[in-house]
């Protein structure tokens, strides 16, 4: 990415734009989190599937449904038989990011942050 560096102090790495305000540089603002160490490996971090030139960019994305979306924001594990590829993948649906998924054998393991996620209700009209 063009004006930014990366950063990182002990186990996180940060995006930092190099025109950030002197503000910002006195208060220790570290920039947006992008990955984070677990053990040996390394993680993306939600912010980095939210980055605008991310979405640009050419990298594995699983595009869901509906019903899949609405099990992907709860929370919830997804079973893709037909989907080809492992490891970690952007999560679509309707033309918009909403995050990162470990993709093992056509399980889609949710790593929605825990405090986005929300309960869906399906409106159902009685008739």
């Amino acid at each position: 990415l063009p004006h930014h560096q990366l950063y990182g102090p002990k186990d996180t790495v940060f995006l930092v734009s190099e025109h950030r305000p002197a503000s910002l540089k006195e208060i220790g603002y570290l920039g947006i989190p992008i990955a984070k160490q677990k053990s040996s490996r390394w993680e993306p971090l939600h912010p980095l599937a939210r980055l605008r030139c991310l979405r640009q960019q050419e990298c594995s994305r699983v595009t869901l449904q509906d019903t899949e979306a609405c099990l992907y924001v709860e929370g919830q594990s997804l079973r893709l038989p037909d989907l080809v590829g492992n490891g970690w993948q952007l999560i679509e649906w309707s033309g918009k990011t909403l995050g990162w998924a470990k993709v093992s054998n056509g399980v889609v393991k949710n790593h929605f942050p825990k405090s986005c996620r929300q309960q869906v209700v399906a409106s159902r009209v009685d008739e």
